[in-house]
């Protein structure tokens, strides 16, 4: 198996040089793709290359391959799709990818609807996800919080 990689990987380097483009990897197609927009395109060269991943025998033990949903979840958050980028988190969780990586992802969703001017909706999804770290989920709920409640006083004075 090792020798048959070992060729796939001489192939795929001597076509490029002879066709004049750099050998790519699927993840390094995939963080192009990403950059590019082509999310639908990126989300499959992200797949392959977890496949791959997984498929290597004597990968190191600290690999975990499903790390890259997390990337995936982002593109769908970038799109606007929240419930499909939590579910490629959750995965990622669900597949022992570090609980701070996941919990990372988390809180950018609450900043994502933060972003939109989504207060009520950011706290709620701290308010779900606050047991994984309620510190960190907790400084955000409560700076949400103020902000919801600085804006509801101002709309008093007008």
């Amino acid at each position: 198996m090792k020798s048959l990689n070992i060729a796939i990987i001489a192939t795929s380097l001597f076509m490029s040089a002879c066709l004049g483009k750099p050998f790519q990897t699927d993840r390094t197609l995939a963080d192009q793709l990403s950059e590019e927009k082509k999310y639908d395109e990126a989300v499959a060269a992200y797949l392959r290359h977890i496949k791959h991943r997984l498929s290597v025998k004597n990968r190191p033990k600290w690999e975990n391959p499903h790390i890259y949903l997390l990337d995936i979840g982002d593109l769908y958050l970038d799109q606007g799709n929240v419930s499909e980028a939590l579910r490629y988190y959750q995965s990622a969780e669900e597949k022992g990818v570090k609980p701070g990586y996941c919990n990372d992802r988390y809180r950018y969703v609450a900043t994502w609807y933060e972003k939109q001017g989504r207060l009520r909706e950011a706290l709620e999804h701290l308010n779900h996800f606050e047991s994984k770290d309620p510190f960190l989920f907790g400084l955000m709920q409560d700076r949400i919080a103020k902000q919801i409640v600085a804006e509801e006083e101002g709309d008093h004075t007008k």
